[in-house]
């Protein structure tokens, strides 16, 4: 659904609602209902200055009856008085209208905001109403967007801020390799896909790569892509990303279902509400570092999880060997991370510098070093 879409399918209960939110954030004081009116307080060095905010049940272009605008604003300053009043519609507000109002009301100042000023505002003021409606979950979004600014290792370099987060916000998509079964020869292929395609797949995922392949940062952006679909999908649930370290495992004691209830504390209270409430997808960054033994239980707990909860897991690793002895292909795609090529490091450096002469003179001096 657009933002248009959006705004203009809201009752006037709903608009209301959203002038309210919109003049707190504003700095606006006192904010209150008078009927079709809103009435709030500016405070500033010079006094205090009185607004209304009228917000009339029809449509504020076309064939418009002024006699009840009329009186509508006339009832609003007999209520009590006001500096400045504000016509407020999340329809367009024809300049006809404007014209005949302000010829009508000389002695006022009248101010329009329609549904595109609605929008801009909300841009400026409230990017996160376009998100959805469950407001812990969109807590838990931003708690989950800052996760990789926390744990990326670039921050031991020191390096000022704008570099740093430049760095850290481009995410190049690596190549995703696949082995598939040919159905006429059964020989396995090797299938390239991306990360949008598997995400789509629904099923478990086990990604396999070597030390500094850049699979915490593509499992980190996986999470991020299953958030940003809930501002737009029509689904009866919304998806919940959980992104679990090796540290929050061995904090827990290597449970999965207490990592799970430690991160999700504030969207539920047990592993049935949250399945009840949301699609979970466990996001499980490398349990390399185990023993044999522990990770065969990790394992097991995340296929019982899938099995029986319906909950779905996406794992990386240095090596996929291990698990294919506990996990088969009917539980689990693998997939293989494969070297940076050469136009994937371009649009790296590209959009780390965005003059083009010093992006293709590192370029060649990479080249040239053989790096």
């Amino acid at each position: 659904m657009t933002k248009i879409e959006t705004i203009e399918k809201l009752d006037n209960a709903a608009l209301i609602e959203l002038m309210k939110t919109l003049l707190n954030m504003i700095g606006l004081q006192k904010v209150r209902e008078d009927g079709v009116v809103l009435r709030a307080e500016e405070n500033s060095a010079l006094g205090v200055t009185m607004h209304a905010f009228v917000h009339p049940k029809v449509q504020l272009s076309g064939e418009v009856d002024m006699e009840i605008i009329s009186r509508t604003l006339t009832e609003a300053r007999d209520n009590e008085a006001f500096n400045v009043v504000t016509f407020v519609s999340n329809r367009h507000i024809s300049t006809g209208f404007q014209n005949n109002l302000n010829k009508k009301f000389t002695d006022l100042r009248i101010n329009y905001i329609g549904r595109d000023q609605l929008i801009h505002i909300i841009d400026e003021q409230f990017p996160d109403y376009w998100r959805h409606d469950d407001t812990a979950l969109i807590e838990y979004e931003h708690e989950y967007e800052d996760l990789m600014d926390k744990e990326n290792q670039l921050k031991l370099l020191h390096l000022p801020t704008d570099k740093y987060q430049r760095i850290v916000n481009i995410f190049i998509q690596p190549s995703l390799v696949e082995e598939v079964e040919d159905v006429s020869t059964h020989r396995l292929l090797r299938k390239r896909v991306d990360m949008n395609e598997v995400l789509k797949s629904k099923q478990n995922v086990i990604i396999s790569g070597q030390a500094g392949a850049g699979k915490s940062t593509l499992l980190y952006n996986m999470g991020l892509t299953l958030s940003k679909e809930n501002s737009t999908n029509t689904r009866e649930k919304k998806i919940l990303p959980i992104f679990i370290t090796a540290m929050d495992l061995i904090n827990t004691g290597k449970e999965v279902k207490s990592v799970i209830i430690t991160k999700a504390s504030k969207l539920g209270t047990s592993i049935a509400e949250l399945i009840e409430k949301y699609e979970v997808v466990l996001l499980v960054d490398s349990i390399d570092e185990f023993e044999p033994k522990q990770q065969q239980e990790i394992i097991r707990q995340l296929v019982n999880f899938s099995k029986n909860k319906g909950i779905r897991f996406i794992l990386t690793t240095r090596s996929e060997d291990r698990f294919q002895a506990h996990v088969s292909r009917k539980d689990a795609r693998f997939f293989e991370i494969s070297r940076f090529n050469t136009e994937q490091i371009r649009r790296f450096v590209n959009a780390f510098l965005p003059d083009e002469q010093k992006a293709n003179d590192l370029l060649d001096s990479l080249r040239e070093n053989k790096i």
